[in-house]
């Protein structure tokens, strides 16, 4: 499933979005259900088991049929409970196996690296904990990420010369921007000396898009401050241009 605030995917036992912090209402429904089923299945069985010397043959393999059924659905259920439990364990080991490389992503902030930084994210599966030492690197990576996504869409832009009209590039490229608008910005609330990396991003975001979608100057100058309307307006019009040629 994917987290509805930042798109991420999500386990279902997975209480908030390890991302963006997006509380997931499927999860606090989904302990409901476990709990209600294993509660079921211990009231019925206790009722076959009490009322058992009165049931005739057909009642006894009727209940004992019951019975079976609901031992296997809660042997299903508790699979998926230890398997999510197996997850969250897998996440915890991952978050701080994440620290050992801190230095390499110091480095690749230090360096304004974004596609470097994002591939290593990915490549290492690195998680942070939501504290305040981390908190400026979650957004950096967050915002790497979708400048990695929006390098890939605009290359792939540029190597195909006639769009199709229906194709959703110009959705996909105005979400990245957004998604690099807002992480940025909430990284710099979050950690200041971060500052330079995020203005970095950014400004190679306008220039990528800049570069191989014509836009004009005033366009490129305010594009991170169009409303999020504007902005696929513009970018489906950079589109059609490209089309048109």
């Amino acid at each position: 499933m994917k987290c509805k605030n930042c798109g991420s995917n999500l386990d279902i036992d997975t209480a908030v979005c390890p991302f963006c912090g997006t509380p997931n209402p499927v999860a606090e429904k989904h302990r409901e259900d476990m709990a209600r089923f294993e509660k079921d299945y211990r009231h019925t069985k206790a009722e076959v088991i009490g009322n058992s010397k009165k049931f005739n043959g057909r009642t006894f393999r009727v209940a004992a049929i019951a019975v079976t059924v609901a031992f296997v659905a809660i042997s299903v259920l508790l699979v998926g409970f230890n398997g999510a439990l197996s997850f969250k364990l897998h996440k915890t080991r991952l978050k701080i196996e994440s620290k050992k490389y801190m230095p390499e992503i110091g480095t690749l902030i230090e360096e304004e690296e974004p596609l470097a930084l994002a591939r290593l994210a990915q490549g290492k599966d690195i998680r942070f904990d939501y504290t305040p030492e981390t908190e400026g690197i979650r957004y950096a990576i967050f915002v790497s990420q979708n400048y990695s996504d929006l390098f890939a869409y605009v290359m792939k832009l540029a190597a195909n010369r006639h769009p199709s009209y229906f194709d959703q590039t110009a959705v996909y490229i105005t979400d990245a921007l957004n998604y690099i608008k807002r992480y940025s910005e909430e990284g710099y609330k979050r950690d200041e000396s971060l500052k330079h990396f995020f203005d970095a991003v950014r400004s190679e975001a306008v220039l990528l898009i800049k570069t191989y979608m014509n836009l004009s100057e005033e366009d490129a100058e305010n594009l991170l401050t169009y409303s999020d309307g504007k902005l696929l307006l513009v970018i489906e019009e950079a589109l059609n241009e490209k089309v048109k040629d």
